[in-house]
């Protein structure tokens, strides 16, 4: 197994339209979701990526109070002015970022904001397998149904930094090796479904 960094990047830049709340500060087993997934996170990646957008000031006044110092040195802020034409413009400003400090051999896990259920072995599995693999990209499976978060290599960050605003990552996805990760987490296929246990924050 090789001893490469794992980096990762949080999409938290959209206007959460489809739903009546701002995704990353609605809670989740009395977490924020991206506070969630930060913890989660930490646990395997030197260090995080969080690309805002919409609301990007209570989203960073947010996660500061809501985590230790020892976590925030771990986390990189950046703010995608672009925000509103797509995912892929955060996706492209956050590869653009993290060329400037990751090696040939790290790996970078690519995570939404809308995905604090994914269980910790699902993690685990990815980085066992993007680790010991020779692929470009990992993919979680569930049932033969493809899910995120992903794991990528440097040459997919250099595809997606070089690629135009009109292509998506799934564009991006087809030109490399895919290695897909079978797992048990249903949780991989689906954005959150809200329950008692969850709030929105106004």
């Amino acid at each position: 197994m090789r001893s490469q960094a794992i980096h990762g990047i949080i999409l938290a830049a959209g206007y959460s339209s489809r739903h009546q709340f701002f995704k990353p500060l609605a809670k989740y087993k009395n977490e924020y979701y991206i506070q969630n997934i930060i913890h989660k996170m930490t646990k395997i990646c030197h260090k995080i990526i969080i690309v805002s957008g919409f609301r990007e000031d209570l989203l960073k006044d947010k996660i500061i109070s809501a985590i230790s110092k020892s976590t925030l040195d771990k986390i990189q802020f950046i703010y995608n002015a672009k925000f509103a034409e797509g995912m892929f413009t955060s996706v492209k400003k956050a590869a653009t970022n993290i060329q400037d400090f990751i090696s040939g051999e790290d790996l970078v896990m690519i995570h939404l904001v809308d995905q604090p259920q994914i269980r910790q072995n699902t993690y685990s599995a990815l980085v066992k397998a993007a680790k010991l693999g020779n692929s470009d990209a990992y993919i979680p499976s569930y049932k033969m149904k493809a899910g995120h978060p992903i794991i990528v290599n440097h040459k997919v960050i250099s595809k997606i930094h070089s690629s135009s605003h009109s292509k998506t990552l799934r564009d991006v996805l087809r030109e490399v090796k895919i290695h897909y990760v079978a797992v048990s987490d249903r949780n991989i296929l689906k954005d959150i479904d809200m329950n008692e246990d969850e709030i929105s924050v106004k």
